[in-house]
């Protein structure tokens, strides 16, 4: 039980902070086989491990920054298919055992809701949620707007957190039921735990303002 717990758990959070150290330097041939080998092991590690992955590639593709990283990831994505696709057909039945269908749209507002609980009993979701509007409220009616704007980079990592939470979201709602959620939620959720401590950090940081007394108790 303890090294599965650390398979699910352990692996899926030291694996997402390498996705993302890999992604943002995705810049030579030698970064597009590591992160092929990053993902390749996400995905092995848990299958919802290409939600990550596949969330990084709708960022890259929508979002002019990552010109060079789109390039490399057309030729990454045949890469990543070819080693984690084939799996998925060959347990077929043991993924069959361990997914529930949805029945019907309403089931998937449920499964997503519970998903949401889950992650949120696990991660920083809600103070990160909540900083955010913080920012986005002093930016708004600041004498100084400039200090509570964003940053390019922080724009990014923020985007980036949030398409995985979305994707990772997703992935659990549509294959697991709510009850499966309530009973191992920290297992999905695990992977999320350094992404929205990331995106906590950047507005910790934009809030304190190089201020100490903030980060005191």
């Amino acid at each position: 039980l303890y090294a599965r717990q650390c398979r699910y758990c352990a692996l899926n959070m030291l694996l997402i902070c390498a996705l993302y150290s890999i992604f943002f330097r995705l810049t030579t041939l030698r970064g597009c086989v590591l992160f092929v080998a990053i993902s390749v092991l996400f995905f092995h590690t848990h299958p919802y491990g290409l939600a990550p992955v596949a969330a990084l590639g709708v960022i890259a593709l929508l979002h002019r920054t990552f010109a060079t990283q789109r390039r490399w990831l057309w030729l990454a994505t045949p890469a990543i298919a070819i080693l984690t696709l084939p799996w998925l057909t060959l347990s077929s039945t043991g993924s069959e055992l361990n997914t529930t269908p949805l029945r019907s749209i309403g089931e998937l507002f449920e499964r997503c809701a519970q998903a949401a609980i889950e992650t949120t009993s696990v991660t920083p979701l809600i103070g990160s949620v909540i900083l955010f509007f913080i920012c986005i409220g002093a930016a708004k009616f600041s004498r100084r707007p400039e200090r509570w704007s964003f940053k390019q980079h922080e724009v990014i990592l923020l985007l980036c957190v949030a398409a995985t939470v979305i994707f990772y979201g997703l992935a659990t709602a549509i294959t697991q039921s709510s009850d499966s959620l309530w009973l191992a939620g920290l297992r999905y959720a695990s992977s999320l735990l350094p992404a929205i401590a990331m995106a906590a950090g950047i507005l910790i940081a934009k809030i304190a303002d190089g201020k100490i007394l903030i980060w005191v108790p």
